[in-house]
Formats: structure tokens, sequence, C-alpha cells
């Protein structure tokens, strides 16, 4: 039996003791299922970067846990499904209130380590991992480096850490309501950490992969002269670095921010600019800028890059699925497309540039808010329209959720609607259509057909 690790970072004996009693649990929970070899700990709390801090005594996570289960053979869906109601029992024993929190089960057979595509999370997991039971088997992933990186799936972390940003923004705090100190910490957390992974992005093509937050920041913040930090500091006017240190520094703490719109607007545009270096990089990239383009308006060069992010998906990111299982997933909403609305429409939804539009999609529903903090609700109500024209290129069954936004007043309203069509877009895209998936997805939301419904009064 191995002891679970507990990150250096917690504050605090209790705290500390209370993780290392939950780890154990779930490590007990899973290590016990039927042709179960190994239990692996993943993620931020492998890493020792686990954000978390003590509220009235008591624990409070603002990061998922992640844990990887190696069995002999596949484990059968029902015996799954078991282990994941199981663990989220036992989660909810331990009264986590922050919605950043879940526990995520990855299940896999031994057999089939040696096929995990060339991923950050792959390389992350092989590095990084952290056995709470059974034999070190991560030695059977094959070892990975910066040039044998999937460096198209590697620029989709950008969008994606988009949505994430957009899924924490919560109801309340857009409506001016006031947060309770939970969901103040969640916002502070969520605002400080999508950032991050900026460098995990742009440093694999300058032939740098390494795994954690901390230590892709130190490359960063050494190498000012490389041409993707060169670019995003002139682009921001600022030094990215330090902004980057800052931003790990916060997350640690779990702590509220003085002024969520503006950390917002910083977190947006260092994700944008960092798409925007992805789309003028070579090969194949646009590299020179037009005069003056790095001191264009915010509001000016996002407009531009959204505009141009569907015509350049193909080129960015994976326009097809990596894994086996995906095209199973693909191949079901091409069917579901087909049978809904005919087979031209199903091929003519296949056909398109489906990342490139939930990218600019995501894009445009930040942009949103940034011109609202800037007090320019004209171009805010235009990038809430853009964005779920976007998305709806991407999901066209996001029926409910526009109706909803048709009829949604006030730039709150609308927003969250808009944010209701682009998570079925993602839904559909990046999750193909899990019927699993959805719930959680809508849940953290706060979006429900009975909402949709309400809002459409």
């Amino acid at each position: 039996m191995n002891p679970a690790p507990t990150p250096a970072s917690l504050p605090g004996a209790a705290a500390r003791a209370e993780l290392r009693d939950l780890l154990d649990r779930l490590a007990e929970l899973l290590s016990g299922l039927p042709g179960v070899l190994a239990v692996v700990l993943m993620g931020s709390a492998a890493r020792d970067e686990l954000a978390a801090c003590e509220i009235d005594g008591r624990l409070q996570l603002f990061s998922d846990l992640e844990l990887l289960v190696i069995s002999e053979r596949r484990l059968p869906a029902e015996l799954r499904m078991r282990a994941q109601t199981a663990a989220q029992d036992l989660a909810r024993r331990f009264a986590q209130a922050s919605p950043l929190f879940h526990i995520d089960l990855l299940f896999r057979e031994r057999g089939r380590l040696a096929a995990l595509p060339a991923i950050v999370f792959t390389f992350e997991l092989r590095e990084a991992g952290r056995i709470l039971r059974g034999p070190n088997l991560l030695t059977e992933i094959p070892a990975l480096d910066a040039e044998r990186l999937d460096q198209a799936n590697t620029r989709e972390i950008l969008f994606k850490r988009l949505w994430a940003l957009a899924e924490a923004l919560p109801a309340a705090w857009l409506r001016g309501e006031p947060l309770d100190p939970v969901a103040a910490r969640s916002l502070g957390v969520s605002l400080r950490r999508n950032p991050l992974d900026v460098p995990t992005v742009l440093l694999p093509a300058c032939g740098v992969l390494e795994a954690g937050y901390r230590q892709r920041g130190e490359i960063w913040r050494a190498h000012p002269e490389l041409p993707c930090r060169a670019w995003i500091d002139r682009r921001l006017g600022q030094d990215s670095a330090a902004f980057l240190d800052a931003c790990l520094a916060e997350r640690s703490l779990c702590a509220a921010v003085a002024d969520p719109w503006g950390a917002h607007r910083d977190a947006l545009l260092l994700l944008a600019a960092g798409l925007d270096w992805c789309l003028r990089a070579p090969p194949g990239g646009r590299q020179a800028a037009t005069p003056g383009a790095l001191d264009a308006d915010a509001l000016v060069w996002t407009a531009a890059l959204a505009r141009d992010l569907p015509a350049e998906s193909r080129r960015l990111f994976n326009a097809w699925p990596i894994a086996r299982g995906e095209w199973l997933g693909l191949a079901q909403q091409l069917v579901r497309i087909s049978n809904s609305a005919g087979p031209a429409a199903g091929l003519g939804w296949l056909q398109r540039p489906r990342k490139g539009h939930l990218a600019a999609a995501l894009l445009e529903l930040h942009r949103a808010l940034l011109a609202q903090g800037m007090e320019r609700s004209d171009l805010a109500g235009a990038a809430l329209g853009a964005a779920v024209e976007q998305a709806l290129l991407a999901a066209p069954d996001a029926r409910s959720e526009h109706a909803a936004f048709v009829a949604a007043e006030g730039f709150p309203e609308a927003w969250l609607a808009a944010r209701a069509v682009v998570a079925r877009a993602f839904w559909r895209v990046i999750r193909l259509g899990d019927p699993t998936a959805w719930p959680g997805m809508a849940g953290r939301i706060g979006w429900t057909e009975a909402t949709s419904a309400r809002s459409a009064v």
C-alpha cells in the first residue's frame, strides 16, 4: 500500500490529514474493484499544485481530483458507473462547497497504456502521476518529448481554457449580486488558473516540454527572447511572466480578487494573445503584422482573431478524432443530425471547421464581457450575437438554448443564455455528444430545460 501524497502547499495539519483521508478512501474503493491493478493520482494534486485552503477549520478544495484506474481487462460499463457513483458519494461526505471541485475517474486497461495519444495529458501522467495503490505501470506509457507531441491538440488547450473560464463565471456575479466567501474564492481561482496554460501551449513549439505550472512559469520567465513571449508581451503591453507569477501565487492562496472584471480582462487577453500567436506563427501562419496591429484596441484585435479562427481551424486544430472511441462519438452525432435535419445537413456539419467555429464562439462570448466592462453595450450585444451564430454552426441542435437567448432581456440574462448555446457547442465538438457529460455541464452553469422555458416566457 502506498500512502496518499499531500501537497506541501496545503495549510495546516488538519487539512492535510483530511485530504490524505479522502485520497486513501478513494484509492481503497477503486483498488478493490475486480481486476484492478493500480490506482494513480493525476493532475494538479499529483504535481503538488492543488488549489486548497482552510475555511472555518475545514479543508476546501478548489481543484478537481483526477484518478486513473488501471485494470487487466476492460471493466464492464455497469461496474465503472457504480465506481463513479461511489466516488461521488464519498466526496459528498467531505462537504466540498466549491463548484470547482469534482472527482474525475479515467479507466484504462494495462494493454492500452502504450496507445495513449501523444498529448500533454499523457506526458504529465507519465512524468508526474503518483501511485496510490499497486505497482508503477506508468513506465509502460511511451516517453514523449516536444518533437513528438501532437501540437494541434496542444493548441486546443487555449480555447478549452476559454470554456473553463466562461463556465466558472457565476450568474450572481454577472447580475451584480454579492458572492459568498466560497463562491468568491472559486471565482478568483478560476480567473487566475486559466491563463497559466499559455506556456503549456506555446513552449512545446519552442522545443520545451515540462510538467507543472511552476516549472513552465520558470522557463517562461527566464527566456524573454522567445518569439512567442516577445510577441505576447508586445501585444499586451506588459510583462506576461510577471502576470503569470502573480496568477500562480494568487491561485495557490485560493484568494478572491478585488476586481473580477479587470481580472477577467487580463485572463481573456492573455489566452487570446496565445491564440493570436498560434494564428501568426509559422509554418503557414501570417507572421507579418500589419502596421500598428500590435497597438490596436483589444476589442479590435480580438474581433479580427475571432473572424479568422474558422478559416484557420484545420491548420491550428485537429479536424478529426485522435482516439478510437472518439470516432464512435463522431459517427453517432452524424447519424443524429442526419436523422433530424436530413443527410445533407449532417454532411455539411461534418465538413465544417467545427473547432474553429467553437473557438470563435468562445472568444466572442468573452469579448461581450470585455465590451460590457468598458461600457460599450453596443459592442457587447454584437459580440453575443456573433458568439451564438458561431456556436450554432458547431451545434445546430441548440434550439431551446437559442430560443432563450432570443427572449432574454438585459445583458446578464442574454450572456447566460448565450453561454448555454456555447456550452451545447462545446459538448458537441469536444465531448462528442457524450450523453453522460451534458447533465454535469448544464448543472455547472445552472442551465436546465426549466431555466430555458422560464427565460423564453
